[in-house]
């Protein structure tokens, strides 16, 4: 198991345990005091990390969004970000400068389902449908051999889990793992078959949000 795959499952541990030890919404007298959002509207924007598995490494994400809480269980959200550059190097089995500087425009609309917790805890799951604004800058070496730099729409979904911190009835920080589905963004180029080479990825993010 990768220290990735070790990150998300404590994560999931540490949240749910923390969730058993909050008291939950009618078990103290205290209840009256705590905040619950619903049936509102808020702005907010986030950063985060963005790791490929193909890519050479990570880079940052920046993002703005909106959250439409329906209820106090469900909301739909929805978010316009960039996410830096990331390299990736290709095989070559005779050594050329083989890569690809990546850098992209994700939007992104989602469903969240908020579950049963304290209200100023809440744990929640995530899914969400997605379209990446892809910029591929290819090294000079394939630019000299007929591989031109291009731009596409890439499509796919993402799922995760998060938590949210309400601070009062308007603000609340929030913090999430995604995992990143992406149709196939490099694709067989002239001579060289990059396609084998994936976009998926995994993106933790914080930030907050402004209810009205």
């Amino acid at each position: 198991m990768g220290w990735r795959h070790c990150c998300l499952v404590t994560l999931f541990v540490v949240s749910w345990t923390l969730l058993g030890i909050v008291p939950a919404e009618g078990q103290t007298s205290e209840t009256s005091s705590e905040t619950s959002i619903s049936n509102t509207i808020g702005f907010g924007a986030q950063v985060g990390y963005h790791n490929a598995n193909d890519a050479d490494g990570g880079s940052a994400y920046l993002g703005f969004l909106t959250r439409i809480r329906i209820s106090s269980i469900v909301g739909l959200e929805g978010t316009v970000g960039y996410q830096t550059i990331e390299q990736y190097t290709f095989p070559s089995p005779t050594g050329e400068d083989l890569n690809a500087k990546v850098h992209s425009i994700p939007i992104t609309a989602s469903l969240i389902l908020y579950l049963p917790s304290a209200p100023n805890f809440r744990p929640y799951v995530v899914g969400e449908i997605c379209g990446h604004y892809v910029i591929l800058d290819f090294s000079q070496y394939l630019n000299d051999n007929s591989v031109s730099d291009s731009e596409k729409m890439r499509f796919g979904y993402h799922l995760g889990f998060g938590l949210e911190l309400p601070i009062n009835d308007h603000l609340a920080l929030h913090g999430d793992y995604r995992y990143l589905f992406v149709d196939k963004t490099f694709e067989q180029e002239l001579q060289y078959d990059f396609s084998g080479t994936k976009f998926h990825a995994y993106q933790i993010a914080g930030g907050f949000v402004v209810y009205f």
